[in-house]
C-alpha cells in the first residue's frame, strides 16, 4: 500500500500564528515573543565596562569643576570687595607722608572706591597710574591684601637736581625724577650737567634718561665716536654721589658734571670748582677733597677762597691735587706755577698712593 507523499516542513503550510520563524527568517509585524517574555541579556565584554567607567568619571570631573567656578565667581563676587584703603610709607608706618598732596588727592587720582570688587583689580596698572599722574611722588606702588585691603606705598619726592634747557631749568628728583619746569633753579638746587639722548624731553612724572660719554673716545668724525653703554654714566653719578656723602660734602653741593666721563667734577659752595678726572681712585680724591674743603685740617683752603681744585695721577699710583686761584663759574683757572705736571712742584694736597692720602700741605 504506497503511502502518500509528506510535504516538506513549512512548504506549503502556513506558519501557526505566534511561532515562531524560520532560521534566517526576518520577523514579521505581529510576529515577537510571547507576552511577559523577556528578551535574552546581551553579554557586555570587559572593553565595554571599562569604557562606561571612563566616561562616568569624566562627567564627573567635569561636574565638579564647574560647582567649583561656580562657587569661586560667587564668593569673589560677594567677598572680595574693597573694605579699606590704607596709604603708607615704604617702610608701612603710618601716616603717610605725602608731600605736596593731600591724602584725598591720592585717593582721586587712585580711583578705587569702597565696595569696588577686587576681581580683575590690577595693582601693576594702578601703580604706573599714580606715579604718571603725581610727579610729586617719588616711588609709589599699590598692593592687594585679601580679602578686601587696599594698600598705597609712597615716598614723596624731593627736588635736587636743575638741568638747564634752552627755555628755563627742569628741576629733577634725587632718581632723576622729573618734577617740573622752572625759570630759576630752586634754593638749594644742584646744578647737573649731564649729556642727554637725542629726541623729546621727559615730561613730568617720567624719568630723565642720561646718555654716557666720554671725550677719550672721540675721533675725528664725530658721528663715529663710540657711545658707551647709558648705564656707565648712572654707575658714575651714584658712585660720585655715595662718596661726596662718605665724606660730608653733600651739603656744600651746589653743582655737578657727569657729561664727560673723563671730566667728572663737582661745584663747592658756589666758590671751589673739584676737578676729579675719570673715577679712577675716586674714593681718594673725594677724600683728599674733603680734606682741603671742609675746616679742621692744618693746610685746609680757606672759607672764602675761590678757584679750581685739579687732580692729577703721575706714573705709579702718585696722586696730587693744585689749586688755581680764579673764577670756578667761568670752567677754566690759570695753572699753578709750575706747571702741575711737574712732579717736584708742591702741591696742594699730596697721596701717597694709600687710601690715607695724609694731612694737606701748603
Amino acid at each position: 500500500m504506497d503511502r502518500e507523499p509528506v510535504p516538506r516542513r513549512g512548504a506549503g503550510l502556513s506558519p501557526r500564528r505566534g511561532a515562531p520563524a524560520p532560521h534566517g527568517a526576518p520577523m514579521r509585524a505581529g510576529q515577537g515573543r510571547p507576552a511577559g517574555q523577556t528578551p535574552p541579556q546581551r553579554r557586555v565584554t570587559a572593553a565595554e565596562q571599562t569604557r562606561r567607567r571612563r566616561r562616568r568619571a569624566v562627567l564627573g570631573a567635569l561636574l565638579v569643576v564647574a560647582v567649583l567656578a561656580l562657587g569661586i565667581v560667587i564668593s569673589a563676587r560677594l567677598l572680595f570687595k574693597v573694605g579699606e584703603i590704607r596709604l603708607e610709607n615704604l617702610d608701612g608706618t603710618t601716616p603717610a607722608a605725602t608731600g605736596v598732596y593731600t591724602e584725598q588727592q591720592i585717593l582721586d587720582v587712585l580711583g578705587v572706591q569702597m565696595g569696588d570688587n577686587l576681581l580683575g583689580f590690577s595693582a601693576r596698572a594702578k601703580s604706573e597710574q599714580l606715579a604718571a599722574q603725581l610727579p610729586y611722588l617719588e616711588e609709589v606702588t599699590v598692593h592687594i591684601t585679601l580679602p578686601g585691603t587696599v594698600v598705597v606705598k609712597l615716598q614723596p619726592v624731593v627736588e635736587r637736581f636743575a638741568l638747564q634747557q634752552a627755555d628755563g631749568w627742569l628741576i629733577l628728583s634725587e632718581r632723576l625724577k622729573v618734577v617740573r619746569s622752572s625759570e630759576t633753579v630752586p634754593e638749594n638746587g644742584i646744578v647737573l650737567q649731564a649729556t642727554l639722548p637725542p629726541g623729546p624731553l621727559p615730561v613730568p612724572g617720567q624719568y630723565l634718561k642720561l646718555q654716557s660719554y666720554n671725550s677719550l673716545f672721540d675721533v675725528a668724525d664725530p658721528a663715529a665716536t663710540p657711545a658707551p653703554d647709558s648705564t656707565e654714566v648712572d654707575a658714575a653719578m651714584a658712585q660720585l654721589l655715595d662718596g661726596l656723602a662718605e665724606q660730608g660734602l653733600m651739603d656744600g653741593l651746589t653743582a655737578l658734571s657727569v657729561a664727560d666721563l673723563s671730566e667728572l667734577s663737582f661745584t663747592y659752595q658756589g666758590r671751589v670748582l673739584v676737578r676729579l678726572g675719570t673715577d679712577n681712585r675716586l674714593a681718594d680724591k673725594l677724600l683728599m677733597a674733603a680734606n682741603a674743603l671742609l675746616p679742621g685740617y692744618e693746610q685746609s683752603l680757606g672759607a672764602t677762597d675761590r678757584g679750581i681744585l685739579e687732580f692729577y695721577q703721575y706714573s705709579g699710583s702718585e696722586l696730587r691735587a693744585f689749586f688755581s686761584p680764579g673764577d670756578p663759574n667761568a670752567g677754566t683757572a690759570p695753572p699753578a706755577d709750575p706747571l702741575p705736571d711737574d712732579p717736584v712742584t708742591d702741591p696742594v694736597i699730596d697721596g701717597d698712593g694709600a687710601a690715607d692720602p695724609g694731612p694737606a700741605v701748603g
